[in-house]
C-alpha cells in the first residue's frame, strides 16, 4: 500500500494541484490530509471540492477548528482571524456542513495521523522538542508512526535518537526500522514556486529496489541508508507555477 500524505494546503490550489499531479503520476491512490486545507490562501472552496472530489480522507486543523469553534477563533492572532473570515464567506454550504465532520485524529493503515501534536491536539506546536519532550510524545500513542503538520517545517523523529538528529530533513528516502517510533512532520508547504509530497510504503513482500526506483524523483540522499527497515518513507519536491 503507498499512501500519499498532505498537510497544511491553506488554499493553495496551484499547489495542491502540483502534488496531486505527481501524486496521479505516482500511481497512488490512497491519500490522506493532516488538515489546514483552508485559511490564508486564495482557493478554500476550490481546494475543498478537489478534496472531496478525490475522497481525501482528512483530519481536523486548527483552522478548519476554529471555524467550527468559537472560542478558538477567538483565541487567533488577527490576521488568522481575518483570513478565517474571508475564508469562511468563500466556502460554499458543502464544504461548511463538511468541514465540521473532520476529526482531531484517526488511525490509517496503522499509522496515527493529527495536526498538531500526538495524541490528537489540533493547536499544539512541536519546535525544537528537547528529548525529555520526545520521549513523552512517543509515550503518548501506541503506533509506530505518528503523522503531524502545523508547523510549516519538515521534520523527522526517531525513538531514541538525540533530536539534533532528526530535524531538518530534506527529499529523501528513508528506512524505517522495526520495532522503533517516529514522528514525522508532514509538509504541504509553499516555498517560493516548490511544495513538497511524501509517500509512505509498506514494505512487506516488496522488492526494495524497485520500489525505490519508482520513487525516486527529485530525491536528495539518502538520511537513513539502513535497508533493515518494514515501512520505506519518502519526501519529493515538485514545483509549480503562481502569480
Amino acid at each position: 500500500m503507498r499512501t500519499a500524505v498532505l498537510a497544511d494546503i491553506h488554499g493553495n490550489l496551484a499547489a495542491l494541484e502540483a502534488v496531486l499531479a505527481d501524486i496521479q503520476t505516482e500511481g497512488i491512490s490512497d491519500i490522506v490530509s493532516l488538515g489546514d486545507n483552508i485559511g490564508y490562501g486564495p482557493d478554500p472552496e476550490e481546494v475543498m471540492q478537489e478534496l472531496i472530489k478525490l475522497q481525501v480522507i482528512s483530519i481536523q486543523g486548527n483552522h478548519e477548528y476554529a471555524l467550527c469553534n468559537s472560542k478558538y477563533y477567538l483565541r487567533m492572532n488577527p490576521d488568522s482571524k481575518k483570513s478565517l473570515d474571508m475564508t469562511r464567506a468563500m466556502l460554499s454550504e458543502e464544504s461548511l456542513l463538511y468541514i465540521p465532520e473532520f476529526l482531531p485524529m484517526i488511525n490509517h493503515h496503522g499509522a496515527r495521523l493529527v495536526h498538531g501534536c500526538p495524541p490528537k491536539s489540533q493547536t499544539a506546536y512541536i519546535l525544537s522538542p528537547s528529548n525529555k519532550m520526545l520521549a513523552k510524545l512517543f509515550a503518548s500513542f501506541p503506533e509506530k508512526i505518528c503523522f503531524y503538520g502545523h508547523t510549516h517545517t519538515m521534520n523527522f523523529f526517531e525513538e531514541g535518537k538525540d533530536t539534533v538528529l532528526g530535524q531538518d530533513i530534506f527529499p529523501a528516502t528513508l528506512y524505517l526500522k522495526s520495532g522503533r517510533k517516529y514522528l514525522i512532520d508532514e509538509l504541504k508547504k509553499n516555498i517560493g514556486s516548490e511544495n513538497y509530497l511524501s509517500v509512505v510504503e509498506q514494505l512487506q513482500n516488496a522488492n526494495l529496489e524497485e520500489i525505490t526506483k519508482q520513487t525516486h524523483k527529485q530525491m536528495a540522499s539518502d538520511v537513513n541508508s539502513e535497508k533493515d527497515g518494514d515501512h520505506l518513507y519518502t519526501f519529493l519536491k515538485d514545483k509549480y507555477k503562481f502569480d
